[in-house]
């Protein structure tokens, strides 16, 4: 029996201050997994559950990551980041 390609959605927005939807897409590529990866990106964090929601019902994804950064907290450091 053929293993079945998980179809993982990815939404970011625009104005984050590190592209973290490069970053998980990267990190999920790197597992070797046989996966197809949809992008949505939005303009800020409050269209986030939209976007989750329409990758969901809409691309049929199995699932969402959904990366924002919320308020004016510090600048992430690379240290922060799991690469």
């Amino acid at each position: 029996m053929r293993k079945r390609k998980a179809i993982i959605g990815i939404a970011d927005t625009t104005f984050a201050r590190i592209n973290m939807g490069d970053i998980a897409e990267k990190t999920l590529r790197k597992t070797g997994e046989a996966i197809e990866i949809i992008r949505s990106t939005v303009p800020g964090v409050k269209d986030l559950p939209v976007a989750s929601k329409k990758l969901i019902e809409e691309a049929k994804c199995n699932i969402v990551i959904a990366c924002g950064w919320v308020g004016k907290g510090r600048l992430a450091e690379p240290d922060d980041i799991v690469e």
